[in-house]
C-alpha cells in the first residue's frame, strides 16, 4: 500500500510525500485531493486557509496607514512653502530713445511701471543716462513731488541712480532736459554801406538793431572800420537811441563808440545783451573843409557932381558867415585929376548914423587925399551885413571921379559833399537745437508666489493619493470580508 504524506512549504503550496516522491499541489490540487475525501488533505487544507486570512486582514490596514502618511505630507508640503519668503530679481525698461529738443525748449519724458505690488516688492533702484551727441551743454532733472536727480550745465553725458518708492514709480516720475545753454558763435555782416553827407547837411546817420527777434537776448559785439571815401576829416559816433536823441539836442551823450577829426576809423564795441533789440546808431558828422578865398569886392567908379557933398557905393561883403576870422577888405581909392577927398568904409547901421549927422563908427577912413590904399578886417558876424564905402567932398565946386577897387579875402568852409564807407559785422552766441539719447530702467527684488503653488500642487497631489490608498483599503476590506 503506498504512503502518502503531506507537507506546508514556505510558499504556502501543499507538497505530498507519496511512496518517497514528493508532489507539489498548489491550492486547486489539493482541492481536488480533498474531494478524494483524503482525511490528511483537509487537515491541510484548514492549515493553508489560516495563512490565508492573515494576508487579508494585513493588506487593507497597510493601504490605509500608507493613505494616511501620504495626506500628512501632503499637508506639510502645502503648509511649508508659506513660511518662506522668496525674492526674485526684476528689471523693466522705462524709456529709451533718441529725440530733437528745439533752442531755449525743453522736453519732458514720463518715467512710470504701474504693475508693481508695493509690498512685495524692495530694492527699487532707477537708473539711466542723457546724452547730448555733439557733447552741447544741457539741463537735467528727474522729479516729482521732490527732486531725485538734477544737473545743471551737463557737457556730453550724465549718468544717474536713485531709489523711488514703488508707489511714487506707479505714479509717474518726469524726465527733463532743457536746452538753454546750447550755443554757437555767429558771425553775420551788420552794416554795409556807404553814408552821404550833402553840402547842405551837417551830419547823417544810418541805424540798426543788431538782432530783430532774438529767442535770447545776448550780448553783441561790433567790429568795423568807416572811411571817408574822399580823404576828408569827419566825427563818427555809435549811439544808442537815448544818446541819439541827447546828441541831436546838443547835450552831453555817452557813445558806445567816438571818433573826432580823422579820415577813417577802425572800431569795436559790444552792445549790452539788454539792448541788442534797440537801434544802434551811426552818426557821422562832418568837419569843416576851410579854404582862404578871395574875390573882388568893389570895382566902381564914384562921382560927385558939383552940387553933391558926397557919393556912396554898397555891397554885401557874403551871403554866409565865413569859417573863421571874419572878412579882410583890401584895395586902393584914386581920384582922376588929383583932387582931395575923404573915404569913409561903415556898416548900414553907421552909414545911416552919418546920413543923420549923428556920431559914427568907421571900419576905416582916410581924410584930404587924392588917393588911398586901405585895408581893414570886417567881423565875422557882421560878414553878411551890407558895406558902405562913401567918398565925401573935401573942395566946393569940383566934379570928382574916385575909380575904388578892392578885394575881400576870407575862411571858407567849402562843405564838400561827405561820402563814408561804413563796414561792420556783428558776432554773437545763438540758441541751437539739441539731440539728445536717454536710456532709463529699473530694477528691483519681488516677492515670488511660485513655490507656493507649487507646493499646494504637490500637496495635493500627495493627500489625493493618500484618500486613494484609504478608499483602496476599505474596498479590499469589504471584499476580504465576503
Amino acid at each position: 500500500m503506498d504512503e502518502l504524506f503531506c507537507y506546508y512549504s514556505n510558499g504556502g503550496d501543499c507538497l505530498l510525500l507519496l511512496n518517497s516522491s514528493i508532489i507539489h499541489l498548489n491550492e486547486v490540487m489539493l482541492s481536488r485531493c480533498i474531494n478524494y475525501r483524503d482525511p490528511e488533505a483537509i487537515c491541510r487544507r484548514n492549515a493553508f486557509k489560516k495563512k490565508k486570512n492573515t494576508l487579508y486582514v494585513r493588506l487593507p490596514k497597510a493601504l490605509a496607514i500608507a493613505g494616511v502618511v501620504l495626506i500628512i505630507l501632503g499637508i506639510i508640503t502645502v503648509l511649508t512653502p508659506t513660511a518662506q519668503e522668496i525674492w526674485e530679481s526684476e528689471s523693466k525698461l522705462l524709456l529709451s530713445g533718441t529725440d530733437s529738443i528745439y533752442a531755449e525748449g525743453k522736453r519732458e519724458w514720463l518715467l512710470m511701471y504701474p504693475f508693481l505690488r508695493p509690498k512685495d516688492v524692495r530694492n527699487l533702484v532707477v537708473r539711466g543716462y542723457v546724452e547730448e551727441k555733439l557733447r552741447r551743454p544741457f539741463d537735467l532733472e528727474v522729479a516729482n513731488s521732490k527732486v531725485y536727480v538734477e544737473a545743471t550745465n551737463v557737457s556730453g553725458r550724465h549718468e544717474f541712480e536713485f531709489s523711488p518708492t514703488p508707489e511714487e514709480l506707479e505714479e509717474g516720475l518726469k524726465l527733463r532736459v532743457l536746452n538753454n545753454r546750447a550755443m554757437i558763435e555767429v558771425v553775420e555782416d551788420f552794416i554795409v554801406e556807404t553814408l552821404t553827407v550833402y553840402s547842405f547837411s551837417d551830419s547823417d546817420y544810418l541805424s540798426r538793431t543788431p538782432l530783430l527777434i532774438p529767442p535770447k537776448q545776448v550780448p553783441v559785439e561790433i567790429t568795423g572800420i568807416a572811411e571817408g571815401t574822399v580823404g576828408y576829416a569827419f566825427n563818427l559816433y555809435v549811439l544808442d537811441e537815448r544818446n541819439y536823441e541827447r546828441w541831436k539836442a546838443k547835450v552831453s551823450f555817452e557813445a558806445y563808440y567816438e571818433g573826432r577829426n580823422a579820415t577813417s576809423y577802425e572800431f569795436a564795441f559790444t552792445v549790452p545783451a539788454e539792448k541788442c533789440t534797440e537801434y544802434v546808431y551811426f552818426v557821422v558828422e562832418r568837419l569843416p573843409v576851410i579854404e582862404l578865398k578871395e574875390e573882388i569886392l568893389i570895382d566902381e567908379t564914384l562921382t560927385i557932381y558939383r552940387w553933391m557933398k558926397y557919393s556912396y557905393w554898397f555891397v554885401r561883403p557874403l551871403y554866409r558867415l565865413p569859417a573863421k576870422n571874419g572878412v579882410v577888405v583890401k584895395g586902393t581909392a584914386e581920384e582922376a585929376k588929383g583932387h582931395l577927398f575923404n573915404l569913409y568904409f561903415l556898416d548900414e547901421t553907421n552909414f545911416e548914423r552919418y546920413k543923420a549927422g549923428l556920431t559914427y563908427k568907421l571900419y576905416w577912413e582916410g581924410k584930404r587925399r587924392s588917393s588911398y590904399k586901405f585895408e581893414f578886417t570886417i567881423p565875422l558876424e557882421k560878414a553878411t551885413e551890407y558895406l558902405y564905402c562913401v567918398v565925401e567932398r573935401v573942395m566946393p565946386g569940383v566934379k570928382l571921379d574916385v575909380y575904388i577897387s578892392a578885394t575881400k579875402t576870407w575862411y571858407e568852409d567849402i562843405r564838400p559833399r561827405l561820402s563814408v564807407m561804413i563796414d561792420t559785422k556783428k558776432s554773437y552766441t545763438k540758441p541751437i537745437d539739441i539731440t539728445v539719447r536717454y536710456h532709463v530702467e529699473a530694477s528691483w527684488e519681488e516677492r515670488t508666489y511660485a513655490h507656493v503653488l507649487a507646493g499646494l500642487f504637490a500637496g495635493a497631489t500627495l493627500v489625493g493619493l493618500g484618500f486613494l490608498l484609504l478608499i483602496a483599503s476599505a474596498i479590499v476590506k469589504y471584499v476580504f470580508k465576503r
